[in-house]
């Protein structure tokens, strides 16, 4: 019968083992794992825990990433994680592993839109748990980290005042930074007029304050010296400079909607055109297209109104109000798109000028104070324009013929000279006050630099950054990140010693492969080569792993996880950024992960020494493992309060709190993440601070705790009195670990009620001094209530 029983609790546990997802096909052997007859509905899942990178972090394009997972019940937990985005993106960054920490690259995903990071973690059941983290991804070399607010969106920067305004996901509030003190104010929620609270649409700086979009029909406007004001508000249209904001506000009437001016210090409006706000005949649909605020309060409008006849496309008007006074300068050139103004100068762009339907009229054109209008070109799909400090730039396709179309970029420089860069791709979204132009192309923000007589592009952000320009500089805004971008003094990248040059292997062993290449040249330097892992079969292409630096053309590589078959591949990067094309290693065979974590030797201790009121210092002998530890991590009770690397086996632990006992641990790790679990321990007590008490109340010898009697539902319990050396000032009573009563020094008798009937209590008495110190062995005494009458 125990032959029978045995063999079928082997054939559950062969049955459990074998049901892991495929996750585990090549994992080493879980240490535990429960048997196939457990109710997994009763078994929590996973947890995980993240503790890099922080939400809505920007990658650069390396990314720290550090967390782990716990299976409920103490059996063998793995995570992985990959990067996740638009249009089915999935990559692997890490493959399952006990805990992750270590550095990722995300640059074999530049021109993809990275949106997120995915860790899930599988308990030996197989039960998953999935954990989204939101990321982003800036992997250009010439784009420098200025600020990067945590868990944050950047919605505006005001170089002039120095500040960004953010929305805090966390606090869900705004929120503004100051570049110089990297203070920051937070904005407190709004109320509005229902009571109820909603989080901002829109949000853009004023003069000192905030003007924010709660609804599409409530304005919020904030400033540190005033309270929050609402404006009633329609359609959401928000514009504002300065000391001016124009929003547009519901009226009365067939033209149920006004367009105002306000002047924030002085506190007036100013209306200045009145419109119908959805019609019933969407051909005569009045609606805020465009709006341009200058710094004196002229405000230029590029306002709807209607769609045209058989085409879905619809008519605006340009109107200029200045003085006063609201002037048409523009009437119904469909689609009219504003640059801004150029001092008294407005630049504009009309697609189909007069509403007559051909694709070659689209035409910039700068309007001079006299009315007089200059043409500044035109074209076929015309982007822009785009204005900076006089300059001015758009793009335009030359048909070829065959539904073959050449881009073309025309700058304007402030004196009137035009430049064609023809070898420009993409789409313009801004000029600079040098004449640069940023544009996207190929799933990034290029900037086209004038190098001598001609234009060259650079990378310059992520494809979905948002560039300004100030003084003499690009900036980029990409999540809570603002990034500074250079401009490279060459647009050549290095280049290898000829065409067949290739990365060679040697001394290949389970563990590790020396990897070697032929030095790259440029016109500068060699910055660095970075070196990328491509999984031949596990779909894993281009995955970084080191950066090497310039002078070495060599590189150990002993970090291959679960890669059977792989090459390597290398690309060097100069002192400007640029880079050459990739070269390849041969095919190379890989290994698995080490499955065993570190061990401690016989008597190994953890120590600590010179520990004063505020501090102590720990010290610890080595682990073992069968490659190498390469590191430790030391606990403070359960909370990981430092690393360290293999070679340093000491802490000074500060910021401890006098007279007080902490618990401390040592784990040790190795190269493929394994931990221990069972590393010493030893408590420590802070010396109190100079005349402090720190001795606590002692009972003499034969102290007892007895019973005066009980009720059904009340005992009575009294004890003999404890000594301190300064005083008794209190004593509590203890049902296990619960306090049920306290009392002063003077008291030693106590009821305690709210006992169950016919139930067995064991009390214990403990005294406390002045001090805080409380003894610890007080008497106790059992008791039983009464039985129900």
């Amino acid at each position: 019968m125990l032959r029978t029983v045995r063999l079928a609790f082997f054939a559950i546990l062969i049955a459990a083992f074998a049901s892991q997802p495929a996750a585990y096909a090549n994992s080493p052997e879980p240490e535990a794992v429960l048997t196939a007859a457990a109710d997994t509905s009763s078994h929590p899942k996973p947890t995980i825990t993240i503790n890099a990178p922080f939400p809505r972090q920007v990658a650069t394009p390396t990314l720290p990433i550090k967390a782990s997972c716990k299976d409920a019940l103490g059996y063998l937990c793995k995570i992985k994680v990959e990067a996740w985005g638009a249009y089915n993106l999935t990559k692997l960054l890490v493959d399952y592993q006990p805990s992750i920490d270590e550095v990722v690259s995300l640059e074999s995903l530049v021109g993809e839109e990275v949106t997120k990071l995915v860790f899930t973690a599988v308990d030996s059941l197989g039960q998953t748990t999935k954990v989204e983290q939101p990321v982003y991804l800036e992997a250009s070399p010439n784009a420098a980290l200025l600020l990067e607010v945590e868990n944050a969106t950047l919605l505006d920067v005001d170089f002039k005042q120095g500040r960004v305004l953010y929305y805090d996901h966390a606090a869900a509030k705004l929120g503004v930074k100051f570049l110089d003190s990297r203070s920051t104010v937070l904005i407190p929620a709004p109320v509005f007029l229902d009571g109820s609270t909603h989080l901002p649409k829109r949000a853009v700086f004023i003069r000192n304050g905030v003007a924010f979009q709660s609804t599409e029909d409530r304005i919020v406007v904030w400033s540190p010296d005033k309270p929050l004001s609402e404006l009633e508000s329609t359609n959401g249209c928000l514009a504002a400079n300065g000391d001016y904001l124009l929003y547009c506000k519901p009226v009365t009437g067939a033209k149920n909607a006004a367009i105002v001016l306000k002047q924030l210090t002085a506190g007036t409006e100013e209306e200045l055109l009145r419109y119908g706000y959805y019609p019933l005949d969407w051909s005569d649909m009045n609606d805020l297209y465009e709006a341009e605020i200058s710094d004196d309060g002229r405000v230029l409008l590029s306002f709807g109104v209607g769609y045209t006849e058989g085409h879905d496309i619809q008519f605006s008007d340009l109107y200029l109000y200045q003085s006063g006074q609201l002037q048409m300068i523009s009437d119904k050139r469909t689609f009219n798109s504003i640059a801004g103004f150029d001092g008294d100068d407005i630049v504009y762009y009309s697609w189909y000028p007069g509403g007559t339907f051909n694709a070659d009229a689209g035409e910039v054109f700068r309007r001079r104070p006299d009315g007089q209008e200059l043409s500044l070109g035109s074209g076929e799909s015309v982007y822009g324009p785009w204005l900076q400090d006089s300059w001015v730039a758009y793009s335009h396709s030359i048909d070829l013929g065959n539904w073959n179309y050449k881009p073309q970029l025309i700058v304007i420089s402030p004196d009137g000279t035009t430049t064609v860069a023809e070898e420009y791709r993409g789409t313009a979204v801004a000029v600079g006050g040098n004449g640069d132009v940023a544009h996207r192309y190929g799933g990034e923000t290029q900037v086209s630099h004038r190098y001598g007589d001609n234009y060259a592009s650079f990378r310059a952000a992520n494809m979905y950054a948002k560039l300004v320009w100030h003084e003499d500089s690009w900036y980029s805004i990409l999540g809570g990140a603002l990034f500074k971008i250079s401009v490279p003094e060459e647009a050549n990248g290095p280049s290898w010693p000829d065409a067949g040059s290739v990365v060679t292997a040697s001394n290949e062993t389970n563990a590790t492969v020396d990897l070697h290449w032929p030095a790259a040249s440029d016109d500068s330097s060699i910055a660095y080569y970075e070196l990328f892992l491509d999984d031949l079969q596990n779909s894993d292409k281009e995955r970084w792993i080191a950066k090497v630096p310039g002078n070495e053309t060599s590189y150990t590589l002993d970090r291959i996880t679960n890669a059977y078959l792989y090459k390597i591949t290398i690309r060097a990067v100069d002192s400007y950024g640029n880079y050459s094309t990739t070269i390849a290693s041969p095919m190379l065979y890989g290994f698995y992960r080490d499955p065993q974590a570190p061990g401690w030797p016989s008597g190994s201790a953890l120590q600590a020494s010179a520990t004063t009121t505020s501090g102590t210092t720990l010290a610890w002998n080595a682990a073992e493992d069968n490659r190498a530890v390469t590191g430790y991590r030391i606990y403070q009770g359960p909370y990981l309060i430092a690393e360290t690397t293999a070679d340093v086996r000491t802490l000074a632990v500060t910021a401890l709190t006098p007279n007080s006992t902490y618990s401390f641990k040592v784990e040790a790790g190795d190269q493929a993440g394994n931990w221990t679990v069972n590393g010493p321990s030893v408590n420590v007590k802070t010396i109190p601070e100079p005349g402090v008490d720190a001795t606590a109340p002692t009972w003499p010898a034969g102290s007892k705790a007895t019973s005066g009697g009980t009720t059904t539902v009340i005992a009575l319990i009294s004890w003999t009195p404890a000594t301190d050396n300064v005083g008794v000032t209190g004593y509590r009573i203890m049902n296990g670990t619960n306090v049920v009563a306290e009392v002063d020094g003077n008291t030693r008798t106590k009821g305690i009620t709210g006992l169950n009937t016919n139930r067995t209590y064991t009390f214990k008495v403990e005294a406390r001094d002045a001090a805080g110190n409380w003894s610890t062995d007080g008497p106790s005494v059992t008791v039983t209530t009464l039985p129900p009458q």
